[in-house]
């Protein structure tokens, strides 16, 4: 009962971030774009997303802490947490879920994302990939536990498990 299988999210946000000390200022801009895809019906979904980030200001004047980041259990899976760092970020992803009993969803995931320096520089050379399988507990509210194992054409393996929602927009945005 508690699966996501239809429906979608559109979400635009930004920010000013003014520096406390003699820092220069910027400005931080996202989208995150979601669409869920019942194609059976038995909740089997397709879940789409585009994800992305940027910041103003020249790479030395941002703070690297505040550059966006992908890489982690919710962006660019298959790579560890904030492997990728720079002024915009841009992460692709596909899941396949379907419900193997009421309460247990199976999930087979890829994603596409890469850092770039600025706008000018965006470009669909040299992707990273991430991919990996997760299983997913639901209750009547929604996600009970997330457990996922991913790696990349790069290598590694990483296991996560999380007790929220993976695809959880508000806590995304509250994080800046």
């Amino acid at each position: 009962a508690g699966m996501r299988s239809t429906g979608g999210l559109a979400l635009a946000y930004g920010g000013y971030q003014h520096a406390l000390d003699d820092g220069p200022d910027f400005y931080r801009i996202g989208i995150d774009l979601q669409r869920y895809i019942r194609i059976t019906a038995r909740p089997r979904t397709l879940q789409f997303r585009l994800w992305a980030e940027a910041v103003t200001g020249n790479r030395d004047e941002v703070p690297f802490t505040e550059l966006p980041r992908i890489g982690g259990a919710d962006l660019l899976r298959g790579y560890e947490l904030d492997r990728f760092r720079d002024r915009v970020a841009a992460v692709g992803q596909v899941s396949y879920t379907w419900a193997a009993a009421t309460w247990l969803a199976p999930v087979l995931f890829a994603d596409v994302g890469r850092v770039y320096s600025g706008l000018d520089a965006l470009s669909l050379n040299h992707p990273r990939v991430g991919f990996g399988v997760a299983l997913e507990a639901y209750n009547r509210r929604g996600l009970l536990v997330r457990a996922q194992l991913a790696s990349s054409l790069d290598g590694g393996l990483f296991a996560f498990i999380a007790l929220n929602p993976a695809y959880d927009a508000a806590a995304r945005v509250e994080r800046y």
